[in-house]
């Protein structure tokens, strides 16, 4: 856990969360956490487990998904499905929505702020309680229209998942 790229500030917000929620801190949590955190960093299961895999050997994919399952449960972390079929995991929980790449798949957070509020309409309100508004805006970014070396594939961080993939 010693060379696992977070500086101390971050290991101890990391720790303070998970402790918070209730959860023992492993090596495991500590390094599925950090993906998360990473800014910009909007993966799947199988993208964490693919991340990780080379720096820990051991690490199963079984635990990681067992892992990001108790990190939803405690509100660590939210899970919301991708355009692709595919479950994503977001560790910003401050309220926010998304714009994602039609072409690339890249997921970048748009603030609240930069949409104001939703108006909930009436029709809703007579189905029961509206709890929480999440809105994507989907299109084609800027390294897609320009045809950069990104335009197409998902980031050289995150490999394209593979097709069905849901969990």
């Amino acid at each position: 856990m010693e060379n696992d790229g977070l500086n101390v500030s971050e290991k101890s917000r990391i720790r303070e969360a998970v402790v918070d929620a209730g959860l023992r801190l492993t090596g495991p949590r500590l390094a599925i956490f950090r993906i998360l955190l990473e800014e910009g960093l909007h993966p799947s299961a199988e993208d964490v487990y693919r991340l990780l895999a080379p720096e820990l050997p051991s690490l199963s994919r079984d635990t990681v998904y067992r892992t990001l399952a108790t990190f939803e449960e405690a509100g660590l972390v939210r899970k919301f499905p991708s355009g692709e079929g595919v479950f994503r995991y977001d560790a910003r929980m401050v309220p926010h929505h998304h714009f994602i790449c039609s072409r690339c798949l890249k997921i970048v957070d748009v603030s609240m702020s930069e949409t104001g509020s939703v108006r909930i309409p009436e029709s809703l309100r007579s189905l029961g309680v509206v709890e929480t508004v999440r809105m994507e805006f989907q299109g084609i970014c800027l390294s897609c229209q320009s045809g950069g070396k990104d335009s197409g594939a998902l980031s050289p961080r995150i490999p394209k998942p593979h097709q069905g993939e849901n969990r």
